[in-house]
């Protein structure tokens, strides 16, 4: 039987914000799981995973804001067509 693979997609916030930081080249999110990536985030704030397959991930960011590091974690996430909401805050 073909597994259908999907998407992980979402963007990054700091905090309770709700608006997307903007990427620079400081800033990675990472997929772990059954499939291990990692990408960019873009001028807007966004990422996307293509091609994953079936199963649980967990998403991590890390990355320098405005001198500061960054850091986010969202465990269980599954392929879906929504994006999801990862909320980076300041390592102490």
């Amino acid at each position: 039987t073909l597994v259908k693979k999907g998407t992980i997609k979402g963007y990054i916030v700091i905090g309770d914000g709700d608006t997307p930081i903007k990427g620079n080249g400081f800033m990675k999110v990472t997929l772990t799981g059954g499939a291990e990536r990692s990408e960019k985030i873009d001028a807007k704030g966004y990422f996307s995973f293509e091609d994953v397959p079936p199963g649980k991930y967990t998403v991590t960011f890390s990355g320098t804001i405005k001198g500061y590091d960054h850091f986010g974690l969202r465990e269980n996430v599954e392929p879906s067509d929504s994006p999801i909401r990862l909320k980076a805050a300041r390592k102490k």
